[in-house]
């Protein structure tokens, strides 16, 4: 099914919210591992900071995929929903 204009927009949107959260994310993650690189070694990192690392890595691998969606749906379009 065709996307009419008004979808367009928000996927566009959409798209772009996440293209924003995501970029303050790797900002975010960046700026922990900055942070953990000054430590000698791995034993003296602090359990949150890589937790924090951890989690960070989930956000952008949920948004990576949130926006692979969205780029698939402006793409291709909508399926149309099946008939009873």
């Amino acid at each position: 099914m065709k996307i009419v204009r008004s979808q367009e927009e928000a996927l566009s949107r959409a798209t772009a919210l996440l293209s924003t959260e995501l970029y303050e994310i790797e900002r975010e993650l960046k700026s922990t591992l900055a942070t953990i690189d000054g430590y000698a070694t791995q034993a003296e990192v602090p359990d949150y900071l890589t937790q924090c690392v951890a989690n960070s890595k989930l956000k952008v691998a949920d948004l990576t995929m949130a926006r692979s969606v969205l780029y698939d749906i402006s793409w291709h379009g909508t399926k149309e929903a099946p008939k009873e």
